[in-house]
């Protein structure tokens, strides 16, 4: 008599019908029962696919990078722009002065012979006792290609008092003074913008202003007025002035306060500047016509108000200690923006991938790793078309039709995948609430980070609300526990 294999009862009429990992939601339509106990593989438990699905997660970074190595490229090649601006138009300018440089002639040592072809010639620098600085800056945006850069044209005017001090100390005693080749000095970073025939007072008395030397860098262009002292002028003499500049700049505009008091007063039709440097504005308005930013800075520039140097310019730092300045900034920076969104792609295929794995734990449907990987590379597609659009329509209207387009093609392909109107609604529902939560947070600089863990501690509470009675067995059919 043979052995034969005992034969399963089949169920009853009645009977339900095996689960594969959980309850059916209301309105799915049932799919075809799975295998037998016996046939399943570990893979078919939740815990197993959920493995997989981390798998996939850790393969897709793979897109990710390649799409943030291409914004940084593009982000170089705007810099690259924006540096041709710089040697093109003007450099960021730093404007300091006005001082009035008397040159000197040192006396040879005893023990060695005059070198009458080779004087020792050196500038006493005396800095303004009262300086007042307007400047009107003049933005506009110039575009190259597709990328663009702010430039301004910015009107300087100078006006202020220099009172003259008795000069006695020891370096300069022996020294000849030569009071008739005085000058005031003003220096800028670059004075291509400069007008040739622009005209200075001093002393009551119009003159023409000379423009020693243009560089761009970290050199200075200096423009020198003739002061018109005839001789030695008697200690405590004041001086009254007025001059102008007329530069042409990238992006910001510095100043180096060079007197014992400065009032500076800086205004533009730029709403979104950045106000830099050790010194903030005392007063400062910001509205939809621009700015107007106002700075005073009191005390001693030098000890007892004069000091030798080299040179008769002052010192033109593009970013020294006592720098301060205006930067004229884009209200939504596009790559500065699509660099924050892209570092969120990590999280949204996380939670679209853990959406589907939901919809395979509590309903009737089965979804395949290659339609994970699908969804996936649909997602990852996001930031390339961000900043694809938002470098000729600009970041919002480039990050609204993004979503839209992702939002479109990732929902169209769920309810394709699931068969299931509601499944494919929440799907979209879901998108449409991260999609909304990353603007909010990308737009925002000192909330983001609030922002953001608010939204991952409440993905997490979902999760695990979600899941809380999912059976991870890897045994087969995974149960809801009752």
């Amino acid at each position: 008599m043979t052995d034969e294999p005992p034969v399963a009862a089949s169920p009853g009429p009645g009977a339900p019908e095996p689960e594969p990992f959980g309850p059916t939601l209301p309105g799915v339509t049932a799919s075809a029962p799975p295998p037998s106990r016996s046939g399943l593989s570990w893979t078919a438990s939740p815990a197993g696919k959920a493995g997989l699905i981390l798998v996939l997660l850790l393969f897709m970074q793979i897109p990710l990078l390649m799409v943030s190595g291409l914004i940084s490229e593009r982000e170089g090649r705007e810099n690259e722009v924006l540096t041709g601006f710089r040697r093109g138009w003007g450099p960021a300018q730093t404007v300091s002065g006005p001082v009035l440089a008397v040159p000197y002639l040192k006396e040879a040592p005893a023990d060695k012979p005059i070198d009458t072809s080779r004087p020792r010639r050196g500038w006493i620098q005396i800095p303004a006792s009262q300086l007042a600085v307007t400047a009107t800056m003049e933005p506009e945006t110039r575009r190259r290609g597709l990328f663009h850069a702010v430039v301004y044209t910015a009107s300087l005017n100078f006006s202020g008092t220099i009172t003259l001090p008795a000069i006695d100390t020891q370096e300069v005693a022996s020294a000849e003074l030569l009071w008739n080749e005085a000058v005031l000095v003003t220096a800028a970073t670059d004075l291509r913008g400069q007008p040739a025939d622009s005209t200075a007072e001093i002393d009551g008395h119009t003159v023409k202003q000379t423009i020693q030397a243009t560089s761009a860098g970290p050199s200075c262009g200096t423009v020198f007025v003739p002061a018109g002292i005839d001789g030695p002028p008697v200690p405590g003499t004041t001086i009254p002035f007025r001059t102008s500049l007329v530069l042409r700049g990238t992006q910001s505009l510095n100043f180096f306060p060079y007197g014992r008091q400065t009032d500076l007063t800086v205004t533009g039709p730029w709403r979104s500047p950045g106000f830099t440097g050790a010194t903030l504005p005392l007063i400062y308005a910001i509205d939809q016509t621009g700015f107007k930013a106002t700075w005073r800075i009191a005390g001693d520039a030098v000890s007892g108000g004069w000091h030798p140097n080299a040179t008769p310019a002052p010192l033109c730092l593009s970013n020294g200690p006592g720098v301060m300045g205006v930067d004229l900034l884009e209200a939504v920076p596009t790559y500065l923006m699509v660099s924050r969104a892209a570092k969120y792609g990590t999280f949204f295929l996380a939670l679209s991938f853990l959406t589907y794995f939901l919809f395979e734990a509590v309903s009737r449907v089965r979804i395949h790793l290659a339609q994970y990987a699908l969804l996936g590379l649909s997602v990852s597609l996001f930031a390339l078309l961000l900043v694809a659009l938002s470098e000729p329509l600009g970041f919002t209207a480039g990050y609204v039709l993004s979503t839209l387009a992702i939002m479109a093609q990732a929902s169209l392909y769920t309810l394709s995948v699931v068969g299931s109107g509601r499944l494919g609604a929440m799907f979209a529902g879901m998108l449409g609430v991260l999609f909304g939560f990353l603007y909010v947070v990308v737009v925002m600089e000192s909330f983001s980070l609030l922002a953001g863990t608010v939204a991952l501690f409440g993905a997490l509470s979902a999760i695990m609300f979600a899941t809380r009675r999912l059976d991870w067995s890897a045994g087969g059919i995974a149960k809801v526990a009752p």
